[in-house]
């Protein structure tokens, strides 16, 4: 973790993952009486969000978990969410069970970390952890059906590189372990090279269409932006969300995501990335429920 201009940089390495696939789309749905579009995607289907947050040091991870929630929960914002799980101080037991759990009859699931991390590792409060451990509750819990849809968000250092890249991130030495927080690469994976390739296995499996969207580069650390206002990622996208569901309920994942891309570009430094598939499918769809 660095401290620059006042802004605490997170080392942490989320990034997610992303690789999708082809599956149908639409139809009518019984939630609301509207056909769910965007996030929740679903044909009257159960759709769940999973909120995972893992500190260590990290002043704003808590006020991203916990202001999540209350914006899923937002009835005037209406994500189109049926249930919300939560937990701001998880280990990798915790992470497990509650994707599983929430997970096991889900059509679309939401799944968020926020906290330290490396390239193609996160770090729980207790140890760090790969996705594909993430998706082996996940399958088991669901005797290998894939969800319908899997969207992925994470607030963390070098994030992008499940997004684009396999090239492992070299954390800096400059010797300050009170400022540097970042996960050692030895050990932590055993091939941190194939980040991507880790997840990718999953397409057709675990999920039939994916949409991630993380919260930095490759090559880029995270801000955190203090107890106040969490993660700049996060706090970014909370403002887009608000914002564009009060003035544009017709705004595509596409536009979220490069209006996210803006403002955390302005508050925190560095470059939110996102991946789709089937792409063009899934970015062109509103963002919000269909009214």
């Amino acid at each position: 973790m660095f401290l620059l201009d006042g802004v605490r940089r997170r080392l942490s390495l989320v990034s997610l993952l992303v690789f999708g696939s082809v599956a149908g789309c639409g139809g009518s749905s019984n939630h609301l009486g509207t056909s769910l579009k965007g996030l929740a995607h679903s044909d009257g289907g159960k759709n769940v969000a999973v909120l995972m947050g893992s500190p260590n040091g990290l002043p704003g991870v808590p006020t991203d978990i916990l202001e999540l929630d209350l914006l899923f929960r937002n009835t005037q914002v209406d994500l189109g969410f049926d249930e919300v799980v939560k937990d701001n101080e998880a280990t990798t037991d915790d992470i497990f069970s509650a994707t599983a759990d929430a997970a096991s009859d889900a059509d679309t699931l939401f799944w968020y970390f926020s906290g330290h991390g490396n390239t193609g590792i996160m770090l729980a409060e207790d140890r760090s952890f790969t996705f594909s451990e993430v998706a082996n509750a996940v399958m088991a819990a669901r005797n290998n059906r894939p969800l319908e849809r899997l969207v992925v968000m994470i607030d963390s250092c070098y994030s992008g590189s499940f997004v684009d890249g396999r090239t492992p991130i070299i954390p800096s030495n400059d010797g300050d372990s009170v400022r540097s927080k970042c996960i050692p690469m030895a050990g932590a994976l055993s091939s941190s090279e194939d980040a991507m390739a880790e997840i990718g296995k999953f397409q057709g499996t675990l999920f039939n269409q994916a949409f991630v969207l993380a919260s930095s580069t490759k090559n880029e650390t995270s801000a955190d932006l203090g107890r106040t206002r969490g993660g700049a990622f996060t706090w970014s996208l909370r403002g887009v969300i608000n914002e564009s569901s009060a003035s544009d309920r017709d705004a595509t994942i596409l536009e979220i995501s490069q209006r996210t891309r803006r403002d955390t570009e302005d508050v925190g430094g560095h470059t939110p990335v996102w991946s789709a598939f089937p792409s063009a499918q899934i970015l062109g769809e509103k963002f919000f429920l269909y009214e």
